[in-house]
């Protein structure tokens, strides 16, 4: 039987991680709106210089947010794996077979 105390303090760093990870998750979100809004200011101010420029620069606009959004994915599981393991007991114990 568990006694009340440890409960808590697991529930408690749960939801300080589950903090941690939404926190992190704003910050990310932010910086890949920013990122998409520059290389779209980008692009406009170049299609407006060379208008024949619009369609062969869709494609790379299209595969570098990509690539910003999966380096977005990689920071948010690398934090969750570096929080994780800085805080021992976040997750729930293996269970045995």
């Amino acid at each position: 039987m568990c006694s009340g105390r440890e409960a808590p303090s697991s529930v408690t760093r749960a939801a300080a991680r589950t903090r941690a990870i939404q926190k992190k998750r704003e910050e990310i979100e932010e910086v890949y709106r920013r990122d998409c809004d520059t290389f779209g200011v980008v692009v406009k101010m170049l299609v407006a210089k060379d208008p024949s420029l619009e369609r062969p620069i869709q494609l790379s606009l299209r595969e570098n947010l990509r690539e910003i959004g999966l380096r977005c994915v990689e920071a948010m599981e690398q934090f969750i794996q570096e929080y994780d393991s800085r805080e021992p007991g976040t997750l729930p114990p293996l269970q045995p077979h």
